[in-house]
């Protein structure tokens, strides 16, 4: 065995069989935990533990909320890029702010905010993707036509449902 990547966060023993005859292979671990890894008995008999390959995400975030990524990357108000896992699928979570709700997720385009559920996306980001995060006002007048009416009121029993 020459790699093993594991994408495992809330990192544990794993018993003292393991990895004996491995310690020439190099583990890959989500970013921002080689050193709990390097730490942690059993893995640490690992010698090379580097982070896991990503690909490169741009992200645009509105100004209404933030955007959790695999639970320790966050976007707020502003557009930037950031590597995601590669390979495997992301979470992201949307936590808007008091008074604001999450209204239109796309990805390179695609509206997924469909599959977005209790505020959570998983997804397999392909390289050089781009994710556009857009919270807006709880008010009436859910779809913006500047009139309240049985549209507004569809939507909103939908959303309910839906939750």
């Amino acid at each position: 065995m020459t790699s093993v990547t594991s994408y495992i966060t809330d990192v544990f023993e794993t018993g003292e069989d393991a990895f004996q005859n491995c310690t020439n292979a190099t583990l890959y671990v989500p970013n921002g935990l080689i050193e709990t890894y390097q730490s942690t008995a059993d893995w640490s008999r690992l010698t090379r533990i580097e982070g896991i390959p990503g690909v490169s995400l741009i992200l645009a975030c509105s100004d209404q909320g933030k955007v959790t990524i695999n639970d320790f990357l966050e976007f707020a108000n502003n557009i930037g890029e950031t590597v995601v896992y590669d390979g495997t699928e992301n979470t992201f979570v949307f936590t808007p702010e008091e008074g604001c709700r999450l209204d239109r997720v796309l990805i390179n385009g695609l509206d997924v905010t469909k599959s977005v559920k209790n505020n959570r996306l998983t997804a397999q980001i392909m390289p050089n993707s781009k994710m556009m995060v857009v919270f807006s006002s709880k008010g009436e007048d859910v779809n913006g036509d500047g009139v309240v009416n049985i549209t507004d009121v569809i939507s909103i029993v939908n959303t309910i449902l839906e939750q």
